[in-house]
């Protein structure tokens, strides 16, 4: 059963809660999203992510970097994230650690990870299949 405080309402596009302390990779994601079909809610630290999440009721899903600064890493507000919403799905995100992906796997099976730089094909493909879970 989808829990309707995570998915879109009648009419609205699913929303991304995508977090990524690169000001650009902020705008390329935002852009390829909108293009998706998908509203974005970006945040620059895991703080800002939470205190999104505490405000906006329907996140389709997170998307996060692994190395984020700020005291807070992806995987430190994919936890806290899913503390808040237990149904939140999560695609990790990173240019640094490929053997995250492995990890990742054997946590959850609604966690999925993206490895930098990827192209929007890819992106709508892990997108479909995460939220395709749901």
């Amino acid at each position: 059963m989808i829990d309707d405080t995570m998915s879109a309402g009648p009419g609205e596009r699913p929303r991304i809660l995508l977090v990524d302390d690169d000001p650009d990779l902020i705008d390329l994601y935002s852009l390829q999203l909108a293009s998706l079909g998908y509203a974005v809610s970006p945040a620059a630290s895991g703080p800002e992510a939470l205190d999104l999440l505490e405000t906006q009721t329907r996140y389709a899903l997170l998307l996060t970097d692994v190395g984020l600064g700020g005291g807070m890493d992806g995987q430190a507000t994919a936890e806290a994230a899913r503390r808040l919403r237990p149904d939140l799905p999560v695609i990790f995100m990173s240019g640094y650690t490929p053997h995250f992906h492995s990890e990742a796997e054997s946590l959850d099976d609604s966690i999925t990870f993206l490895q930098k730089p990827f192209r929007k094909k890819q992106l709508q493909e892990a997108l479909t299949r995460v939220l395709g879970r749901r």
